[in-house]
């Protein structure tokens, strides 16, 4: 195909708004205070139809967006982000690839970046999306299986300083109200999280969290443990579905440095048959500006 990279989609304008800044860190359980490090998601809120970094990129690629999966989402941060800035993100298209399904069937992947900017001009950070559009469900029914729902868990609720205190810090536990109020902050009204009959129709057993939900409550937790202004660099892997009313294990462990960081955490949720769904890797390092 023509290099896409010479080509932007678009530009978009991103207020860094506090009350949308306090909605996103309580569907992701952080300090309200802060801008989370995945807080471009909610970029979608600020764009007409069609006009969001991955809608753009879906339609560039020529991908069917109910279909499409996040595959991967990555960060790099050249500075925390301000509460009242305004940001301007330009959208591009890296690369379309096509590869043969475990069925026989076509999958293809989608890769974009999209570049935020201050009102100076000076780049702030920089995203990067895998999307994925899996092949066709099989006529059958359902390929994928999904753990047994636990009982019923009470929520954790906001504490007075903000964030809501977590009942065990070890587990991570989602439930459709969490989706829910997710899906409400960011933007993402994907039917696959929220409609049983379309999450059925395109092979799944039921409707399952959007991938940066979880993404997200680990990339944030990273970002405590960092520091939000050492916070260099951010990538989530999204290795299957997070389902609601099923515990999750957490799990954290130390990543080596590299020659231009400092050594990182990666962190994951661990399923009841040892799966693992989502992995996040986060780096420190020096960031330019106050």
């Amino acid at each position: 195909m023509t290099d896409p990279t010479t080509r932007p989609l678009g530009t978009l304008t991103l207020p860094v708004d506090r009350i949308k800044v306090r909605e996103l860190a309580r569907a992701l359980r952080a300090d309200p205070e802060t801008v989370p490090p995945t807080f471009t998601v909610v970029a979608a809120h600020h764009t007409p139809a069609g006009g969001s970094p991955n809608e753009l990129i879906i339609a560039a690629a020529g991908l069917d967006q109910p279909r499409v999966l996040l595959g991967e989402l990555s960060w790099t941060y050249r500075r925390p982000l301000r509460t009242g800035e305004t940001l301007t993100g330009t959208v591009r298209l890296d690369d379309r690839t096509v590869r043969r399904g475990r069925r026989g069937g076509e999958m293809v992947l989608a890769t974009g970046t999209t570049i935020w900017c201050d009102e100076a001009g000076a780049e702030v950070q920089r995203g990067r999306v895998v999307l994925i559009q899996p092949e066709a469900p099989a006529t059958g029914g359902s390929t994928v299986t999904r753990p047994a729902a636990a009982g019923p868990l009470p929520e954790a609720e906001p504490t007075a300083d903000g964030p809501p205190a977590a009942a065990d810090p070890d587990t991570l536990r989602l439930s459709r109200t969490d989706i829910v109020r997710y899906a409400g902050a960011a933007g993402d009204f994907n039917p696959v999280h929220h409609d049983e009959g379309h999450a059925v129709r395109l092979g799944f057993p039921g409707v399952f969290a959007m991938g940066l939900l979880p993404g997200g409550i680990l990339a944030a937790e990273a970002a405590r443990v960092l520091h939000p202004r050492q916070l260099a660099a951010v990538a989530i892997r999204f290795t299957g579905q997070t389902w609601p009313d099923v515990t999750y294990r957490r799990h954290r462990d130390p990543l080596p440095a590299t020659d231009d960081r400092g050594g990182g955490i990666e962190l994951g949720l661990t399923g009841p048959a040892g799966e693992q769904t989502v992995r996040v890797r986060a780096y420190p390092g020096q960031q330019g500006g106050a």
